[in-house]
């Protein structure tokens, strides 16, 4: 894969997660779990960020450009990656709804919610490991 397709796969992930962020933010009821997966989403998009600057300068080694390369593979970490946004968006869509009925939806879906963002956390730590390789 070339690191152009790469760049394209980690924009729209990074626009996908500002996404999540809104809609995070636009929860009530939900002080404290909106507030930690907020934190996490902005983390992502910060960690997708990065990578593709690194990309984009083509400030990395060729060995590294493998390694990013297989995050992008079908099935792969980032193919993942937009699975769990995903999840968290449909869960969350409530168009219409009012303050109550938010309240009732998050208290229904916070334990998938939960999942999702461990399953971006795991993924998460892959993209951080993968970065690091290069700063090393």
């Amino acid at each position: 894969m070339e690191p152009v397709s790469i760049v394209t796969t980690v924009i729209g992930l990074y626009n996908f997660t500002l996404k999540v962020i809104d809609y995070m933010r636009d929860v009530k009821g939900a002080p404290t779990d909106r507030a930690k997966y907020v934190l996490e989403a902005t983390m992502l998009s910060n960690l997708l960020s990065e990578f593709k600057d690194m990309l984009e300068e083509g400030s990395y080694t060729p060995s590294w450009l493998s390694a990013a390369t297989k995050l992008a593979c079908k099935d792969g970490p980032f193919e993942q990656l937009t699975s769990a946004p995903q999840e968290i968006l449909d869960k969350l869509k409530t168009e219409g709804i009012k303050k109550i009925g938010q309240v009732i939806l998050w208290n229904y879906v916070k334990d998938d919610i939960s999942k999702a963002f461990m399953k971006i956390e795991r993924i998460k730590s892959t993209i951080a490991f993968t970065i690091s390789q290069e700063n090393l």
